[in-house]
């Protein structure tokens, strides 16, 4: 377990820190635990999802429902992608 400061930072324990090879500057991504599933199986999804947000740029899936937890302004259907351009 981690505390969190005034200024909502935490620090991440040094044994975590080393399991997850984590160095000075690392962007790491938090996932709630609450999205009802194992997140070790849709790891490869968040993570995808989780870079589109931080580019700002749009996720192209037709898996909406996989990526319920982001932003819809960020996730486009390849049908709405093609609609764009007809």
């Amino acid at each position: 377990m981690v505390s969190v400061t005034k200024k909502y930072q935490v620090t991440i324990p040094k044994q975590i820190r080393e399991e997850l090879g984590i160095k000075a500057g690392d962007n790491v991504v938090f996932l709630k635990k609450d999205l009802g599933r194992d997140l070790s199986e849709y790891a490869r999804d968040y993570m995808i999802g989780s870079l589109a947000v931080k580019l700002k740029c749009p996720l192209i899936t037709s898996n909406i429902n996989d990526f319920e937890w982001m932003s819809q302004d960020f996730l486009v259907t390849p049908e709405k992608l093609l609609e764009r351009f007809i």
